[in-house]
């Protein structure tokens, strides 16, 4: 008897959570693919009201939190389930300048299709919900080998940019002539994480003049992030086939595996150096603390 109230009372949850007026929010008529790929996704666009909670091969889980009346920047998300924490009524604004305001109970539930769009928390109050992005089958399938080194350059990432924030004001410091600075070694991550990437994807950059460098602490955050970012995809993307593709790195014939091997091998020897250059300094990695 106790399993059949349980039953029921899920049944009329699910009932509730699905037929509710922002159920108009997902875009019924849109098509399958997500129509404007070249948005970025909403951690990249809008870092301060998406944070990620969990991710691995079949979903990412975003943390969502508007204050109030406050708006968001255009971003794109995948086909994705939303859970609302609290009340909310909302303005999404599409990127072709038309908009709709729905209002949704805490506890609901929706679905929406693939595509960008600009929320505005019309409340005078905070507005929190939970959103599940449900990743390609593609994304899902990743071979294992692959997802473990992807999975290497997530700490690689963190920690990279973690160090980039805490030594702002010392990237001009070096422990002797002739050899790398703070900057020059965030630097090098970054134009690494570039030259692995196109060389993973078939879309390797010729040769060019060397970059201006960036100084900025917090651009050099965004790009270490970024770059890892790309990486991780690229290396994501790989069929087991590729993995014996011949490619040419620093003028050596390898593989693309031993491509990959070489460079996160020769990036964890970077971090510990760029350990080192905080502890000299003076600053504790913010992992540490």
């Amino acid at each position: 008897m106790r399993r059949a109230k349980s039953t029921e009372a899920a049944r009329v949850w699910l009932v509730r959570c699905t037929w509710i007026p922002f159920a108009t929010f997902s875009r019924a008529q849109a098509p399958a693919a997500n129509p404007h790929p070249e948005i970025p996704d909403a951690v990249t666009a809008d870092g301060n009201h998406y944070k990620v909670e969990i991710e691995n091969q079949f979903v990412r889980v975003l943390r969502i939190h508007y204050g109030p009346n406050e708006t968001g920047n255009m971003h794109n998300h995948p086909h994705s389930v939303t859970v609302f924490l609290t009340d909310g009524k909302l303005k999404m604004t599409f990127p072709d300048g038309k908009s709709m305001v729905g209002t949704v109970p805490a506890g609901a539930a929706v679905f929406e299709e693939a595509g960008p769009h600009q929320p505005q928390n019309l409340l005078d109050k905070p507005f929190e919900a939970v959103r599940v992005e449900l990743k390609s089958p593609a994304e899902a399938q990743t071979p294992a080998q692959q997802g473990a080194w992807a999975g290497d350059a997530a700490p690689l990432s963190d920690k990279f940019a973690a160090l980039a924030g805490a030594m702002a004001g010392k990237y001009d410091r070096r422990p002797g002539a002739g050899v790398r600075s703070v900057g020059d070694v965030f630097n090098l991550i970054v134009m690494e994480n570039g030259m692995l990437t196109g060389i993973l994807t078939g879309n390797a950059a010729p040769p060019a003049g060397k970059p201006e460098p960036i100084t900025d602490p917090a651009k050099m955050q965004e790009a270490l992030a970024q770059s890892y970012k790309n990486l991780q995809s690229a290396i994501k993307g790989l069929a087991a086939s590729d993995l014996a593709a011949p490619v040419k790195l620093f003028g050596m014939d390898m593989t693309k595996q031993g491509a990959i091997m070489l460079l996160l091998g020769d990036q964890h020897e970077h971090l510990g150096q760029s350990i080192a250059y905080a502890r000299t300094n003076g600053v504790v990695p913010p992992w540490s603390k």
